[in-house]
């Protein structure tokens, strides 16, 4: 008999406390082996998701399915310890009192255990750390003491909650990278929660945007940045200008000149340009002025006027911009519309 093509799916799930719906019919499919975000602001429902997959909560309405199974509905809901999910939480939850060794083997049997331990410590980039106490390690090896014991008992799948939250700037780019690697290495399906746009973005395969309860688009990184359904998802998923303008098929008309779109629209709309779509070319009679800028090293970000239109843009860290500076706009790629 063949594998489920989807490790999870969550159908028309419900959810209401204190009266205050909390999930309006969410669905969801996670194929075996994949890596899938929930990405949305606070309150939007997307904890209470993972946790209806975990098996800490029961929906009201709808079920959930893992492997093909029904694990949780109305009626009923198997307890999370058998439904072969692993979860790593947002603070970690690492025992203070147990080794790096022994908060791994928590909750193993039998005699493979030590070899299980060693396996999963050389998986994480944590070998010959096994006697240390979770307050000798760093932030990110606590992290990671923390992956290897969720995936010690070999989970169906792995559930992440807001896990880099705890970490500062720096560290949070390196360690995502490192989960990233850790999580493709041991092919498990993976959920992850979180609000921040860029982590989901660069470590899943694909990212459920929820707003209020619901999904509102279900993409790959670059589909749902590029091709958002909505204009709430492409506010949300990084950062947009929105211009107003008259579509008239694949050409839309707005104060920056004609733009070409990525599919037909007509009448009146707002376009969506990311700010990297924003070429700046400095010009003494430029229709454009700077009025800020911020520098990053790699990349800066560059507010303009342009007449009664504040656009952002960005652009790599060569060229020099200074308030007051005149520039003409010029527009790169497909402009996307909404309203049309």
């Amino acid at each position: 008999m063949s594998a489920p093509e989807f490790a999870v799916e969550c159908i028309d799930l419900t959810k209401t406390y204190d009266r205050q719906p909390v999930l309006r019919g969410v669905s969801l499919r996670v194929k075996a082996g994949q890596i899938v975000a929930l990405l949305g602001p606070s309150g939007c429902g997307k904890t209470t998701t993972l946790r209806m997959i975990a098996g800490f909560e029961t929906p009201d309405g709808g079920s959930v399915l893992i492997d093909g199974r029904v694990v949780a509905d109305a009626r009923s809901s198997q307890p999370a310890e058998v439904r072969r999910v692993g979860m790593v939480f947002q603070e970690y939850a690492l025992f203070p009192h147990l080794n790096v060794y022994e908060n791994v083997a928590f909750g193993l049997r039998g005699n493979q255990k030590a070899a299980r331990v060693a396996e999963m410590l050389t998986l994480v980039g944590l070998g010959g750390l096994d006697k240390r106490m979770p307050h000798e390690l760093s932030g990110g090896q606590q992290q990671r003491v923390a992956l290897a014991r969720a995936l010690a008992p070999a989970p169906r799948v792995l559930l992440l909650d807001e896990p880099f939250s705890n970490l500062d700037t720096a560290l949070r780019a390196q360690v995502r990278t490192e989960i990233s690697a850790i999580l493709r290495q041991a092919g498990i399906t993976a959920i992850l929660v979180t609000h921040d746009q860029e982590e989901a973005l660069s470590l899943a395969d694909e990212v459920a945007v929820m707003f209020e309860g619901q999904v509102a688009q279900v993409a790959e990184p670059q589909t749902l940045y590029r091709q958002p359904t909505s204009r709430a998802v492409a506010a949300f998923v990084g950062e947009a200008n929105f211009l107003p303008a008259k579509a008239h098929g694949m050409t839309a008309r707005c104060a920056l000149g004609d733009l070409t779109l990525d599919e037909h629209a007509s009448g009146a709309v707002d376009v969506l340009l990311r700010p990297e779509q924003l070429q700046l070319v400095t010009s003494n009679d430029g229709a454009g002025r700077v009025l800020w800028r911020e520098f990053y090293g790699h990349t800066q970000r560059i507010g303009v006027s342009y007449g009664d239109l504040a656009l952002v843009a960005r652009a790599d860290a060569i060229e020099r911009y200074t308030p007051g500076q005149t520039v003409n706009v010029v527009v790169r790629g497909r402009a996307r519309a909404f309203g049309g």
